[in-house]
């Protein structure tokens, strides 16, 4: 009761709510029940107060709370968005300024780019132009060139048509042909203005002797040659007064090779040649590598006939209308030979219709064809 009565005259309701709970248990324990009820009434009324407070406080401590958080949740949105807004402000800031020394390092580049751009330029352009002045020397030399090389080969061309009339000179002339053999013709096409193959010929009131020859080299060389072939075939009939076709060749090849021996350098020039005599319908011929064709009717003879050989000889080539005889050379030509051998004449009677073919390997040595070949 002390206790209950100090609560009461400091107003401590939660001090009173449990002296009033503990009055109430006593007296009821002593079976004062009115006392325990009044006690125990106002401990219901100031529990139910106190518990109502305590709810309003909760509540309103909640509602604050709530508030407060709210605030709280509102503020921190607004810092947040102030944040972010500062953040955006100072990345673009940011992006801007890289951007900015990225168009200034763009910039730079450029520039560097074109200054070396320019430097390269310039120095293609000098040295173009250290070009252009040296292709221009060039061409100047190579004209020059050209001038002396165009005038030496004029001054050779000359020299080499000169050559030329020279050994037009020598060969027999076509009026003399005409006239020891008026049925021939001859086929002669120098491939170098000059050639190495020449023809001959040599007339008497009852033989004529002629030849196609076939000198080492071509061009100028070979006409070299050819001048000291027909002269010496001139020599042998007219000096030495031979007739015989191979021994015509026996001394040739001496001349030949006793020319050439008064060099200090082994000179081993000749010439491939086939010599034919004909006297009436007899013909006598010796070659030096360079074979005799003759071609014949078949309606005339099936064969040939070799005067100091009983054996005629046998077509190398017949077709329904003709046969071709050939008559085959000395494996030698005229001039130095490591095994020289006196060269063979053969004797051949001729008939009515015959044809005689000398010639020298210039012809059949030409490529062409649908294959490119001899």
């Amino acid at each position: 009761m002390k206790s209950y009565n100090l609560a009461e005259q400091e107003n401590d309701l939660e001090s009173i709510k449990s002296s009033a709970k503990i009055l109430s248990s006593a007296y009821d324990a002593k079976g004062n029940i009115v006392k325990a009820y009044r006690f125990l009434n106002i401990y219901s009324n100031l529990n139910d107060s106190l518990n109502f407070e305590n709810d309003a406080i909760d509540l309103v401590t909640k509602e604050t709370t709530n508030k407060f958080r709210t605030q709280m949740v509102k503020d921190s949105l607004v810092s947040l968005n102030q944040e972010l807004m500062l953040r955006k402000e100072i990345e673009k800031e940011q992006l801007a300024k890289e951007a900015q020394e990225e168009v200034m390092t763009l910039f730079v580049w450029i520039g560097i780019i074109l200054a070396i751009l320019s430097l390269v330029m310039v120095f293609a352009y000098l040295d173009k132009r250290k070009n252009s002045l040296l292709i221009t020397k060039q061409k100047e030399e190579v004209e020059h060139q050209k001038e002396l090389v165009e005038e030496k080969n004029r001054e050779v061309t000359d020299s080499i048509f000169y050559a030329k009339r020279l050994q037009q000179a020598i060969l027999p002339p076509i009026h003399q042909i005409q006239k020891a053999l008026p049925n021939h013709f001859i086929y002669f096409s120098p491939k170098d203005i000059v050639s190495g193959d020449f023809y001959w010929m040599e007339a008497s009131d009852k033989k004529v002797l002629f030849a196609a020859a076939d000198c080492t080299g071509h061009g100028v060389p070979g006409a070299m040659v050819s001048v000291i072939g027909a002269n010496g075939l001139k020599r042998c009939v007219r000096e030495f007064a031979l007739e015989n076709p191979a021994e015509i060749l026996d001394k040739l090849s001496h001349l030949v090779e006793e020319t050439f021996d008064q060099s200090a350098d082994d000179v081993k020039d000749g010439m491939d040649i086939a010599l034919c005599s004909l006297e009436g319908t007899k013909l006598t011929y010796a070659g030096a590598n360079n074979p005799l064709w003759v071609v014949r009717k078949k309606s005339i003879s099936p064969s040939l006939e070799i005067i100091h050989n009983p054996s005629p000889t046998p077509p190398t080539v017949s077709t329904d209308n003709i046969d071709l005889f050939e008559i085959k050379a000395d494996k030698q030509p005229v001039g130095k030979h490591d095994s020289r051998k006196p060269f063979k004449s053969w004797e051949i009677q001729l008939e009515k219709g015959d044809n005689v073919y000398v010639f020298s390997d210039g012809y059949a040595d030409q490529f062409g064809g649908v294959k490119g070949k001899k």
